[in-house]
């Protein structure tokens, strides 16, 4: 995207050498790491000159006002180097006393940097210690991708995909890696109508209702018919004793109330759509067995399209006898996933 006048917005990199305090350190480093790629990364070798960047501690008792103070791009072969405002061994936070860090700053004054650049090969290694224990505890900064991690493999096991069971790795149409994020919801075993609604709606990006206690019949199989007499079943009036085939439940199943949508979108969700496969993975994994439920899509009113023939139109779900247009949105259509 160009600016106004013209001019183009500076690239990632030419944002970072001008301005780095506007970066957090770990997104900086990471940066430095994908930019330098000829490079070892920060804190993975022994030898700090073959590393992607060099890190210096700014000497100053001023407060810092953020992470970062400034970038000095490598000249010819030389490393860029990146001054820091935390973690130092001098400065206004080093353990350094205070005597000594006056004399850094003194001689820096003088153009004497010999004291502040061997307190620097300390603090180069320091801070790539440290930055290695951020990548190994920090799903965003680490190497791996987020569902390999310690952390990651931490949260599938929570939400039932466990990390060292091939037959439970992607066995659903959402990527393990989107269901990291609904851990905490997965693995508890009361489940809510609100945790599914949440669920959806962040997933699908658009507006989800989850109603319960939908009343419908089960039909009741034959080997659970009740049956009279010294060799029959299930006879206990009052408990167990079922007159008919069916029966009446208010309470195992629920609605999935999707919308109202584009139409384009509502298609999706329609039988055989990518959306529609989706759902169906995200609120059995949630459930489980137990429970059952359909789904009522709603079509956003001015998105209601003229049924023509030729068109593929599936008759109950894409065609409407539209002789005007829609004042309100339509919720017409019900999907029973079984």
């Amino acid at each position: 995207m160009a600016r106004t006048r013209g001019r183009k917005s500076p690239s990632v990199k030419e944002d970072l050498y001008a301005e780095p305090y506007n970066f957090d350190f770990d997104q900086a480093i990471k940066l430095l790491d994908r930019l330098n790629v000829d490079n070892i990364a920060l804190g993975k070798g022994s030898d700090p000159a073959k590393e992607s960047v060099r890190i210096k501690s700014r000497v100053s008792f001023a407060f810092p006002a953020s992470d970062l103070y400034s970038m000095t791009s490598g000249d010819d072969d030389a490393l860029p180097e990146l001054h820091i405002n935390f973690f130092g061994i001098s400065g206004l936070q080093g353990p350094l006393p205070t005597p000594y860090t006056e004399q850094v700053i003194d001689r820096m004054r003088q153009r004497d940097y010999g004291f502040r650049d061997f307190l620097d090969v300390f603090n180069h290694r320091l801070v790539s210690l440290l930055y290695r224990i951020h990548k190994k505890y920090r799903i965003g900064i680490a190497e791996l991708t987020p569902e390999e991690t310690d952390i990651g493999k931490t949260l599938r096991a929570f939400a039932g995909i466990g990390y060292d069971i091939p037959a439970l790795k992607n066995r659903t149409s959402v990527p393990d890696r989107s269901l990291l994020g609904y851990a905490s919801f997965f693995w508890k075993e009361a489940h809510s109508g609100g945790e599914l609604k949440l669920i959806l709606s962040s997933y699908f990006g658009t507006q989800v209702e989850v109603i319960n206690c939908q009343g419908v019949w089960i039909k009741v199989p034959k080997s659970q018919y009740t049956r009279i007499g010294t060799s029959g079943q299930f006879q206990k009036l009052g408990q167990n004793a079922v007159l008919g085939k069916r029966f009446w439940d208010q309470q195992t199943h629920f609605t999935v109330k999707i919308g109202p949508l584009p139409f384009k979108k509502f298609v999706t969700f329609l039988k055989g759509g990518v959306a529609y496969q989706q759902s169906n993975d995200l609120v059995n994994l949630f459930i489980g067995q137990e429970k059952t439920f359909d789904y009522n899509l709603v079509v956003q009113a001015e998105e209601v399209p003229e049924t023509r023939l030729g068109q593929d139109s599936l008759l109950g779900w894409t065609t409407w006898l539209k002789t005007k247009p829609f004042e309100k949105d339509d919720a017409q259509v019900w999907i029973n996933p079984d």
